[in-house]
């Protein structure tokens, strides 16, 4: 719709159906969308192993976006999707250093469907030691 401000000035104007579109719109998209931290601490066992694990909800496929680990001195971290005994559903590796502090992005997001079991496994860790981790998400709406 045009609408005239003065002689020879028009601009285009939204009607306020179409203003109410406009925001229920982006309503929509804003709740099919958002960010989840899922944190945890692992009691590690005398050689320094021990396994994390959340599901996701069956509403929301993920995209990991970012992961950080502590506490884990040397430790050997693997992230999985449903089945901690496959190498084929393996996400991420990540070898700690002495300090036992890792926090990065993944270089590629990794995208994870709706009602995945993640398990983070940490081996030759810090014997009898806690491991932490923090995974960061963006959840999508699955359309039902």
């Amino acid at each position: 719709m045009r609408q005239r401000l003065a002689p020879g000035a028009e601009i285009d104007a939204a009607t306020p159906d179409e203003v109410e579109q406009r925001i229920k719109a982006a309503l929509d998209r804003h709740q099919q969308t958002n960010r989840r931290s899922e944190k945890n601490a692992v009691q590690l066992d005398g050689t320094g192993s021990g396994t994390g694990k959340f599901a996701l909800s069956r509403l929301y496929d993920a995209e990991l976006e970012r992961v950080t680990v502590t506490g884990a001195a040397n430790g050997l971290v693997q992230i999985y999707a449903n089945n901690p005994n496959s190498g084929t559903d393996m996400l991420e590796v990540i070898q700690l250093g002495a300090l036992g502090l890792y926090s990065d992005s993944f270089s590629n997001n990794i995208w994870v469907p709706a009602g995945t079991q993640i398990f983070v496994v940490c081996s030759n860790g810090t014997p009898n030691g806690q491991m932490t981790y923090n995974i960061q998400m963006q959840l999508i709406r699955v359309n039902s």
